[in-house]
């Protein structure tokens, strides 16, 4: 009997554990000992718990500095789990311990945190080595409206064929979208990303200005793209007088490229040329590299 009971409370306490991480935001780092890092947390009231990953987990009421710290005793990849509300992640890269975070940073994949509509205003900018983003699909991403510049500068992101699997590094499959009025610069400086954008609610943009400003996204879900919200107008879903920065600009200095010496270009199918006269009809400038030869 007690056995059963041993084995009831683990079985709960495992799910417990599981169903928190579910609707929690995870950063992957990887840290050498005796690092300590900075938790990009804005001021403005962080009132929840840390699983730092290394077997300490800490409470917090509120956050009266910028972030909240904790060094790791040895080397390796850690796994850290904030539950609760993160209003604002601002990095302030002139404090050593988020300059620790930034160079660590491997993976982020964000939960229900309850986030201010502009806590995610150039988030992990210059985050060099990031390679993984995800929106989790137990969220509140709905509350956001401004994605300034959210991933300037995260070459990490960008993908030249090198990838033995082949899978994007970036998943916003579950980012609701719907409040977003801005994307500006959100791919600045990337590369070559990749990245479904065809699914995202645009009802509410007003600007994609230097979206894909030095970077460019793969031409498939370019097309993708057109094609979705060139078909959306009909049904009021596509916003008038949008400018679109979709893929264009001179490679950023990473992976022994200058940042003149070669020209990022996303280019459309032939066929897609219709739905970009659908949007330019609809007010929409977007600046691309034309069309490819494939239809």
């Amino acid at each position: 009997m007690r056995l059963e009971t041993l084995v009831l409370n683990n079985l709960k306490h495992s799910l417990s554990t599981s169903l928190k991480e579910s609707s929690s935001t995870t950063f992957v780092l990887l840290l050498t000992g005796g690092t300590t890092i900075n938790l990009p947390i804005a001021v403005g009231g962080f009132d929840g718990s840390v699983d730092w990953g290394d077997g300490t987990f800490e409470n917090y009421t509120t956050s009266t500095v910028l972030g909240i710290s904790h060094t790791y005793a040895s080397s390796g990849t850690y796994r850290v789990n904030i539950y609760g509300k993160i209003p604002t992640i601002k990095p302030n890269y002139n404090a050593l311990g988020f300059i620790n975070f930034r160079n660590a940073l491997r993976e982020a994949h964000l939960g229900r945190n309850k986030w201010n509509p502009t806590g995610l205003i150039r988030a992990f900018l210059y985050c060099y080595d990031l390679n993984k983003f995800s929106w989790k699909a137990d969220n509140d991403s709905h509350r956001i409206t401004n994605c300034t510049g959210m991933f300037l500068g995260c070459v990490g992101l960008s993908q030249h064929g090198e990838d033995v699997n082949n899978q994007d590094r970036i998943d916003l499959t579950h980012f609701d979208s719907r409040n977003v009025t801005t994307w500006q610069s959100m791919f600045q400086l990337c590369g070559a990303v990749r990245v479904k954008i065809a699914h995202l609610n645009i009802t509410s943009t007003t600007s994609m200005v230097r979206m894909f400003w030095r970077a460019a996204n793969k031409d498939l879900y370019y097309n993708d793209a057109l094609k979705a919200w060139a078909e959306n107008i009909q049904y009021g879903l596509t916003p008038s007088n949008v400018t679109w920065n979709a893929g264009t600009g001179a490679k950023p200095p990473y992976f022994g490229y200058t940042a003149e010496s070669e020209v990022l270009v996303i280019q459309y199918g032939q066929g897609y040329y219709p739905y970009k006269q659908q949007l330019a009809s609809h007010g929409w400038t977007i600046q691309d590299g034309g069309p490819t030869n494939n239809v």
